[in-house]
């Protein structure tokens, strides 16, 4: 799963906007949008609104959310297990639930997904299940680098 930076933006998001100290928002707040997984959906809320978008993006459930930072936008890793034998789960989103990108695992002739995500330095790195590292572009979803690491 994503490391559980995502979650700390999310919670520091909604207390800043609590207080109205909106010059405290994170990256990947901006507006306002926190973005909340609860039992598999992605919830997000916006400035002025209670919820604004709430479902299962592709109709699979979430994992984990990673708001992009400088955009509205947030990746969200589908759970690897409810899709299908090689399975596209890494997604791009906006906020009214509209997939910009997904990134396609990087073995494509035997079962292979994303399994886990995090942010290296400023770079958005992604794990395989076929034992791949993958450097993300986060303005496409098509891997910038990729290092086999089983």
């Amino acid at each position: 799963m994503c490391q559980n930076y995502a979650f700390d933006v999310t919670r520091y998001a909604r207390v800043a906007r609590d207080r109205g100290d909106v010059s405290q928002l994170q990256p990947g707040t901006i507006g306002a949008e926190v973005y909340d997984l609860i039992d598999g959906e992605v919830v997000v809320n916006k400035e002025g609104s209670l919820i604004h978008w709430r479902g299962k993006p592709d109709g699979y459930p979430a994992m984990a959310i990673m708001p992009v930072p400088n955009s509205e936008d947030a990746v969200v890793l589908l759970d690897y297990m409810a899709g299908p034998k090689v399975f596209a789960n890494l997604i791009r989103m906006t906020p009214e639930g509209r997939v910009v990108w997904r990134a396609a695992p990087p073995e494509q002739s035997g079962s292979d997904a994303f399994v886990e995500c995090r942010w290296r330095g400023g770079a958005f790195m992604a794990n395989s299940w076929s034992g791949y590292l993958l450097e993300i572009d986060l303005a496409t979803g098509r891997p910038t680098s990729s290092e086999f690491v089983k």
